[in-house]
């Protein structure tokens, strides 16, 4: 079905202004322009919506009968259109962000907090996730935009780098391990480690480089996400 607006807001115009002299200057058209509008949307409907004689304009029974569904029509594309051009021009809108939760625990907050200064009328949904599972948010249109951690490319998605992010070792200042510069997997061989869960990048990462090396993981305690990993971490004795 070919949509006339146009048309249906020359005809809204006149019926509501009772002429097409003041219909033209407030559509900032000629009256030649505004009879086209009309003709055309009459040509497409097959019927007639309006009469007009030298003295004046009516409308017929049918242009009666659908004046106020083509005001409805033609104040929700006004309304709609304002609105895009609203948030074109001063950026207002919303947007859903999918990340991992290492990075809404430090990072994401600053960053929401700069934005909110520049866009305050703008709501933000964070959905904090597994890397791959904020991965499919995007896919499944869920949000917008996601940050996780670098993982197989996927042809559906734009994937742009932000920095690097190197895996750290976290232990208490007692433990064997603590005044080493940097660790290796061969170091810990025998470690007791709060391990994150096998769906996140970071484990799968983590077996790997394991596996590469002839090592069995040893831990006693598994958890969903770092942030908790790191408080129990901090609460061992």
């Amino acid at each position: 079905m070919k949509f006339d607006f146009d048309g249906i807001q020359a005809f809204v115009v006149i019926a509501e202004l009772g002429g097409f002299n003041k219909a033209a200057d407030q559509l900032h058209i000629t009256q030649t322009a505004l009879t086209r509008r009309v003709q055309k949307l009459e040509s497409y409907l097959g019927l007639k919506l309006i009469d007009r004689t030298t003295r004046h304009v009516e409308l017929t029974a049918v242009g009666r009968e659908f004046l106020p569904q083509a005001r409805s029509i033609a104040n929700e594309m006004t309304s709609a259109i304002g609105h895009l051009k609203d948030m074109s021009e001063h950026a207002k809108g919303s947007f859903s962000l999918a990340c991992i939760p290492s990075l809404t625990v430090s990072m994401v907050p600053q960053l929401i907090r700069q934005y909110a200064n520049l866009y305050p009328d703008n709501r933000i949904r964070i959905l904090d996730a597994t890397s791959s599972e904020v991965r499919k948010a995007v896919l499944n249109h869920q949000a917008e935009i996601s940050i996780a951690l670098h993982g197989e490319k996927h042809p559906d998605l734009i994937e742009e780098p932000l920095f690097d992010d190197p895996l750290v070792f976290i232990c208490q200042d007692t433990h064997p391990l603590q005044d080493k510069k940097s660790v290796t997997w061969s170091d810990m061989r025998d470690a007791d480690l709060i391990a994150v869960s096998s769906f996140t990048s970071t484990r799968v990462l983590m077996d790997y480089q394991f596996a590469q090396h002839g090592i069995q993981l040893n831990g006693s305690y598994e958890v969903q996400h770092h942030a908790t990993a790191i408080n129990l971490v901090a609460a061992q004795a």
